[in-house]
């Protein structure tokens, strides 16, 4: 839903590596610049109902799609 550049993902990690990961991690222009316009999309698409059930349903359409690849061998 978001780029990996976007932000600090910890997710799965256990304290220590946590700790490590944000340690080490440093703020480029770059990523800056990415989680600023993962933010700006964020809350264009969470303040509109219909912008959320568009994302929804093209998210519907793409695991379908996804399922149906696997599926199919």
């Amino acid at each position: 839903m978001v780029p990996e550049a976007s932000f600090l993902n910890l997710y799965g990690l256990g304290a220590e590596k946590a700790v490590g990961r944000i340690a080490n991690f440093t703020l480029t222009d770059d990523r800056l610049q990415a989680h600023l316009l993962t933010q700006e999309r964020l809350a264009t698409l969470f303040a509109s109902t219909a912008a959320l059930l568009d994302e929804r349903e093209r998210l519907r359409a793409a695991l379908v799609r996804e399922l149906e690849q696997v599926l199919s061998g």
